[in-house]
């Protein structure tokens, strides 16, 4: 849903990556939710394409993903 969202309006792609981002950073999260906030970030990074704001916030959720886990 979100996926569509964004297709048809990709002026929203910060703030939906944003509420993902803090998604990524609350405690307590199980793995089936980082798996599927992690899966919706691969797509999100395919739709947004050259956004330079997107993809660095994308870097910070993947690192605080990573950091997570270990």
């Amino acid at each position: 849903m979100l996926c569509k969202l964004l297709k048809e309006h990709p002026e929203m792609a910060p703030v939906v990556l944003h509420e993902a981002y803090l998604m990524c950073q609350r405690p307590g999260l199980k793995s089936s939710q980082k798996y599927y906030t992690l899966a919706f970030l691969n797509k999100l990074a395919i739709i947004s394409g050259k956004d330079e704001g997107i993809r660095i916030t994308l870097f910070r959720a993947y690192f605080h993903m990573f950091k997570s886990i270990l």
